[in-house]
Order: structure tokens, then C-alpha cells, then sequence
């Protein structure tokens, strides 16, 4: 499995559209393996999606995403997990080990990590990627 992350002073870029280094990492039997930096194509989308679908990334973890970006990926068979925050290999750590909905990881008002927005709730809980299994109510309470 291969893993991309954008970095920002060694930690997970706050806004994945604007950020200019990405961290890929070869995952192999739960384990990293391989790390490799590279740069990013500066606010070109289209660009940035067929770069991580031509190296063969199965999954982006970032901060924030905007929707059409994370529609391109998702066109690509990149599966996005979104709203995490913090230093990169801890991130990558909390994926590798299913533990990304600790609160520390999560960006600023994303509640249990299904982000901001019902929407966004509904979707993300589809995907399954926040652990959390129960279906919100209108306020993002159980």
C-alpha cells in the first residue's frame, strides 16, 4: 500500500489544495517501509491527481480538502481520509494502527473526526475511516 500525506514542517499540511511537498510511504505487512518526499505541482488539480494515480497512492490522509479535489481523487481510486492533523509520522502511525479519531489528531472543531458539516459527516461515515460507527444527529450528537 502506498500512502501520501502533505507536509508542512513536518506535519501534515493544514490545506491539502494549497500544499507543496507530499510524503509517500510504502506500507508493507502494517509496517512502513519507505518514505520518500516529493513536490507538488503548484495549485494545478488535475496535475496533483494524475501525479499520486500515475505513483499508484491507495490513500491520502490531510487536513483539509476541497470537495471537487477530493471528487478527482476519489475518480481516481484514491481513497481520501481528511480533517487529521499533527506530526506526520504519528498520523501515519494512529492510520497504520486505526486510531485516527483521537482527539489530538483531528483538526480543530471536526467533533469525533467526521468533519465540519452533516454532509461531510454522512459522507465520511460511509467510507468508515472515523471508527465511529454510530449515525449522528442534526447537531453531530449521538
Amino acid at each position: 500500500m502506498l500512502i501520501a500525506i502533505p507536509i508542512w514542517e513536518g506535519r501534515v499540511s493544514p490545506v491539502f489544495d494549497v500544499a507543496q511537498r507530499l510524503a509517500l510511504t510504502t506500507i508493507e505487512s502494517g509496517t512502513a517501509v519507505n518514505t520518500a518526499e516529493m513536490t507538488l505541482p503548484p495549485q494545478d488539480v488535475p496535475a496533483r491527481v494524475k501525479l499520486l494515480a500515475e505513483r499508484n497512492v491507495d490513500v491520502l490522509l490531510c487536513g483539509a480538502i476541497s470537495g471537487c479535489v477530493m471528487r478527482l481523487m476519489e475518480q481516481s481510486s484514491i481513497r481520501v481520509v481528511p480533517y487529521v492533523c499533527g506530526p506526520v509520522e504519528q498520523v501515519l502511525n494512529a492510520f497504520l494502527e486505526n486510531r485516527l479519531v483521537e482527539r489530538g489528531l483531528l483538526m480543530p472543531g471536526c467533533g469525533c473526526g467526521r468533519g465540519p458539516g452533516n454532509g461531510g459527516r454522512q459522507r465520511r461515515r460511509r467510507r468508515g475511516w472515523c471508527g465511529n460507527q454510530q449515525e449522528p444527529g442534526r447537531n453531530g450528537t449521538s
